[in-house]
């Protein structure tokens, strides 16, 4: 393999490395503020659970309220039934204390069940605010690694472009040129090996002449269905 084939092949490596931290330094903002809605998400179910029991316990506390009211006014019907002149008001007083025995079972069953729910929410906010707390801790320390990583990148692509531009001064104009014309076209590898008989671009079939030129050159050659750079392997060069 020339010098200029294995240049333009470490050209390639630092540009996919430079592809690739371009790619992280817009990803990782992105991360970090979809991470940041997930806290936000957290915090606010924690407020959620909160608000929950405080509704729960006031709602407890008025059915209490609605219950000594209701037994003080079936206490005063149970009073007025002994005025009662006739037989028809007689009836319609145990009538209205019938309903009302019924008004205050209602109103217990969902006091009952009121205070039930205060205790189990009672019961159960310890451990689920303790989750939110740690679930909160590791996407805030997933934020913090995503910001390391961000300012090392900052970092490896001075080395890398550093590295490139010194290998791009060691390269043929025109074939930079061409080079970076197929990076902008097909982007990705644009520099592929022969593997067997195919090209390692596209896996077209080559011409066997072509595969032997290259093997006895060590040269580049191009393949003619997608453009790409082919070169040979210096394994396969010395087998």
């Amino acid at each position: 393999m020339k010098p200029e084939v294995q240049t333009i092949l470490e050209l390639q490596e630092f540009d996919l490395k430079i592809d690739w931290i371009q790619k992280r330094k817009v990803e990782i903002p992105q991360e970090i503020q979809e991470i940041k809605r997930e806290i936000e998400d957290l915090l606010n179910q924690r407020v959620t659970l909160r608000e929950a029991l405080k509704k729960k316990e006031l709602e407890a506390a008025k059915l209490e309220t609605d219950l000594e009211v209701a037994e003080e006014t079936l206490r005063k019907f149970r009073i007025q039934l002994n005025e009662v002149k006739t037989n028809e008001e007689y009836r319609k007083a145990l009538e209205q204390i019938h309903h009302q025995e019924q008004r205050i079972q209602e109103i217990e069953e969902r006091a009952y069940q009121a205070l039930e729910e205060v205790e189990r929410l009672k019961h159960e906010l310890p451990q689920k605010e303790r989750e939110i707390d740690e679930a909160i801790e590791h996407l805030k320390f997933r934020v913090k690694e995503l910001e390391e990583e961000f300012q090392q990148l900052g970092d490896e692509y001075l080395q890398y472009a550093s590295q490139r531009e010194a290998r791009r001064k060691r390269i043929p104009e025109r074939i930079l040129m061409k080079y970076q014309k197929l990076r902008e076209l097909r982007g990705g590898r644009v520099i592929v090996p022969v593997m067997g008989q195919v090209c390692g671009g596209c896996q077209a079939e080559l011409p066997p002449q072509q595969i032997l030129d290259l093997k006895t050159s060590g040269d580049l050659g191009v393949c003619e269905i997608c453009g790409r750079f082919l070169y040979v392997p210096e394994e396969v060069l010395h087998s």
